[in-house]
């Protein structure tokens, strides 16, 4: 798999990597502890190397089984990410002061003495923004005693204002944002500090929480997240986004070269089941999209269609 710098930290990793939202989630269709240590080594042997992970992610059982399969694997080719705010036991809490505590029982539940990128998980804005910059300042001692490579944060919804400050604040190594072919509100942030490298930008949700991996994804479990409006909302930008690439095209492929071929991206998070979900993230090309299709598709996005304050 190929591999990017991540901004200014120092680090390289792949440009696709593994979310760990629902790994283990048995409940939600996923494996379960154990099967979730045999997915991941299968992901690290087909070139994954880079796994995002959080102690909310549940409750801790996400942490836990990226710590089991660590132990069969090169500590030093893997890029472990981690985050701090929300945490295992259900509490939000972004207290500087808490900073230490939390990595601590990450890296107990890891088995690592370090982590590669440590980020604040999605502070509330402007509410949290002294906090959050209190936090970073915490973060940088950690990494300055070596338990941490990289800071940064993991944007909420985000907007355009939010991004340009954090770029401005050059307290972060890194920042993990939203971004696919039918959500680009900081498309144009993106493209300016891409014009400036310094945060390495790392995206979540490229495939937009199954809508863009070719499957029918407003299921049981998901009809509480959307009323039926914006259900109609995101299968008409489907649609739409269907009609600009070829009629065999790969969605999911597509969705991928679009994010990774975006300016400035580092790489692109995805989540993954079970094997052959990860196989078919590899074989994902490495090409572009023809540069009038990729136009095509920002315009899109940049769309009345587009937008709205919905995940």
């Amino acid at each position: 798999m190929n591999v990017r710098a991540l901004g200014r930290s120092g680090l390289t990793v792949p440009e696709i990597g593994l979310g760990m939202g629902r790994i283990p989630a048995k409940r939600h269709g996923g494996p379960d502890p154990h099967e979730a240590v045999d997915l991941i080594h299968h992901a690290y042997r087909l070139g994954f190397t880079l796994f995002d992970t959080s102690p909310v992610y549940g409750r801790g059982a996400s942490e836990t089984v990226l710590g089991r399969a660590l132990r069969e694997m090169r500590r030093e080719e893997v890029r472990v990410v981690t985050k701090f705010g929300l945490w295992a036991d259900g509490r939000s809490d972004f207290a500087a002061a808490a900073v230490g505590r939390s990595l601590e029982e990450s890296l107990t539940r890891l088995g690592t003495d370090y982590v590669d990128v440590y980020l604040v998980h999605g502070p509330d804005y402007p509410g949290q923004r002294h906090e959050l910059v209190a936090c970073l300042e915490e973060m940088l001692r950690c990494r300055s005693a070596g338990l941490v490579r990289s800071v940064g944060v993991s944007l909420g919804p985000g907007t355009e204002e939010e991004f340009r400050w954090l770029l401005g604040t050059g307290g972060c190594d890194v920042i993990e944002l939203r971004h696919n072919m039918m959500s680009q509100p900081l498309r144009a942030v993106l493209r300016e500090s891409a014009d400036q490298p310094a945060a390495g930008i790392l995206v979540k949700s490229p495939l937009e929480s199954g809508w863009l991996a070719d499957r029918d994804v407003f299921d049981a479990s998901r009809q509480k997240r959307w009323d039926a409006a914006e259900v109609d909302r995101r299968h008409r930008l489907r649609r739409a986004i269907r009609e600009i690439l070829p009629s065999d095209a790969d969605l999911l492929s597509a969705a991928l070269r679009f994010v990774l071929h975006e300016p400035g991206v580092s790489a692109a998070l995805c989540g993954a089941k079970s094997v052959e979900q990860l196989e078919r993230l590899a074989r994902v090309p490495a090409e572009p999209l023809p540069e009038e299709t990729q136009a095509r598709l920002v315009a899109i996005g940049a769309s009345p269609m587009a937008r709205s304050d919905k995940w």
